[in-house]
């Protein structure tokens, strides 16, 4: 996916995402971080997770779905 510069903020966004990061490498950091995860597949445009819909990916512990935290919590 792209990282872009939006021209209202002059921020920088990931694809089709929010225009929210300061500079062109924090926003390739986080790419970079979303691919390792494993997640980039099962995020919804949202960021949520597509099996459950819920969660968000910078918001759930170690890049987990929040499906997958519950189990794990079993």
């Amino acid at each position: 996916m792209p990282v872009l510069k939006c021209e209202s903020n002059g921020k920088w966004r990931i694809g089709s995402g929010e225009c929210k990061y300061e500079t062109k490498e924090k926003a390739e950091e986080v790419w970079k971080a979303i691919l390792a995860s494993g997640q980039y597949g099962k995020l919804n445009i949202n960021g949520k997770d597509k099996r459950t819909n819920e969660g968000n990916i910078r918001e759930t512990e170690g890049g987990q779905s929040s499906e997958e935290q519950k189990q794990k919590q079993s």
